[in-house]
């Protein structure tokens, strides 16, 4: 049933008869006294012929006039709320376009002359990435087509929110769009890694796609493989390459590269999480050799603030452990006493020890016969 008429509703068209009607008491009687919505009375009780419809008169009057009509389809303007009840199919095609407007209704934000920041953006970005239920892939299309406007990913990458919404982005796409956001980073890799924002989504690249699917990822970083692995962002990038890909032959030949400057990774600030990855995630043969430059200067690498903690990692993870473990336990017992007095050392004499219960015994042994304190001056021991 339509809406109730306002009282100051007038004529369109129509003979003098209905102009009469229109003027009835029926209709001019106050509001206060008209029965409310939920009540609606018949069209004969107002005075209006049967069949009659009304449609806003925004094109012809000021915008809250309503005038009958008589006409058999009389389409409400898109405003309105009365739709009509002939159609239903019609109705639900405007439901579906207005869905489908709603998800784009972030595109304008991408003008150049906008004003709305970026970070806006990049939260809107994130709420269509995030939607659930019917629309969600309708949503999840439409931020693909807004990340696919020239220039959009690479400045959404270098910021807080922005790297945020690309990371998602990449989450939840199809595999073909994840390689295309990808392709945006080609030729600023190096840009991208030192970035304290974009470097999180280099390392989600990584994890997300294969490194034959985006091989200029390895080619760019080769070009300064021990900066890279030194830096402090850098060296995420070598540890997620070792955690997903480490069998790829681009991220064995990348870490070969790399491991024949090995000697000056493991003292590395940053550097020796580097190593600690490849004893972890590499290949047996490039385990091998951090195991055989540790074993050429066990004592010195142990002291050594970054190298012993790779020292640890080797006694835990490395499948060539025993050799490090014979390494160690031939030592003098005075020299493994000393190293109990280190101030990083004893990190490895922990892991000696949780090796074998053979590795512990023996440990103990060579400590209680040396012919040194176990703690140097002023240290204290720590009771349990």
């Amino acid at each position: 049933s339509p809406h109730l008429p306002a009282p100051n509703c007038k004529p369109l068209f129509g003979s003098q008869v209905l102009a009469e009607q229109m003027s009835s008491n029926t209709l001019q009687q106050p509001m206060a006294a008209m029965k409310p919505m939920g009540a609606l009375q018949p069209m004969a009780m107002l005075g209006m012929p049967q069949g009659a419809q009304f449609v806003h008169t925004s094109n012809f009057a000021s915008s809250d006039q309503w005038a009958p009509s008589s006409e058999a389809q009389c389409w409400p303007s898109e405003d309105s709320a009365v739709l009509p009840h002939s159609d239903k199919s019609a109705t639900r095609r405007r439901r579906r376009q207005r869905a489908v407007q709603q998800d784009h209704r972030f595109r304008p934000l991408l003008n150049s002359g906008s004003s709305t920041p970026d970070s806006v953006l990049a939260h809107n970005l994130i709420e269509l990435l995030s939607s659930e239920g019917q629309n969600a892939s309708t949503s999840i299309v439409a931020a693909v087509d807004i990340l696919r406007e020239e220039g959009v990913v690479r400045r959404l990458a270098f910021q807080p929110a922005g790297c945020r919404a690309v990371q998602k982005a990449l989450e939840v796409v199809d595999r073909k769009s994840a390689v295309q956001i990808a392709y945006c980073f080609q030729g600023i890799v190096s840009e991208a890694i030192k970035s304290p924002h974009a470097n999180f989504v280099v390392q989600k690249i990584i994890q997300e796609l294969s490194s034959e699917e985006v091989r200029f990822v390895v080619e760019e970083i080769s070009e300064a493989s021990l900066d890279f692995a030194c830096h402090e962002y850098g060296c995420r990038i070598y540890c997620r390459l070792l955690e997903n890909a480490a069998g790829d032959a681009p991220t064995s030949r990348l870490v070969d590269e790399l491991l024949l400057k090995s000697d000056q990774l493991v003292q590395r600030h940053y550097g020796h999480y580097v190593v600690e990855a490849i004893l972890e995630h590499g290949l047996p043969s490039q385990q091998r050799l951090v195991v055989e430059l540790l074993c050429k200067d066990m004592c010195a690498y142990s002291r050594s603030c970054h190298s012993a903690h790779v020292v640890e990692k080797a006694l835990e993870s490395s499948d060539d452990r025993q050799l490090l473990v014979a390494k160690l336990l031939a030592l003098p017992a005075d020299e493994l006493a000393a190293l109990a007095r280190g101030k990083y050392s004893p990190i490895v004499l922990r892991a000696l020890q949780r090796v074998s219960q053979e590795a512990a015994e023996k440990t103990q042994e060579l400590l209680c016969s040396s012919s040194q304190p176990l703690h140097s001056r002023g240290q204290t021991r720590r009771h349990a």
